[in-house]
């Protein structure tokens, strides 16, 4: 029996983990066709709810906004955030 994401990924409260691992469908294909259409670069997802440690992601969603931003743009972004 394979043991809990929590024991194996030691576990520290982080839910980016689990949010990357209910999204990756959507995040990869956002990759790919931004790859396809522009080149290298990065996905960035802005996550619009607050994720509790109490959240049950097998039954609650994360409402989130995500975009390809392109390599030569990729810099820009970053230092802004």
């Amino acid at each position: 029996m394979r043991p809990r994401n929590e024991l194996w990924q030691g576990y520290f409260g982080y839910w980016q983990n689990r949010f990357i691992h209910h999204h990756l469908l959507t995040i990869g294909y956002s990759a790919w066709s931004g790859y396809q259409q522009q080149g290298r670069g990065v996905v960035v997802c802005d996550v619009v709810d607050t994720v509790t440690p109490s959240i049950d992601w097998n039954v609650d969603t994360v409402a989130f906004q995500q975009r390809f931003i392109p390599q030569a743009q990729a810099e820009g972004y970053l230092q802004a955030v």
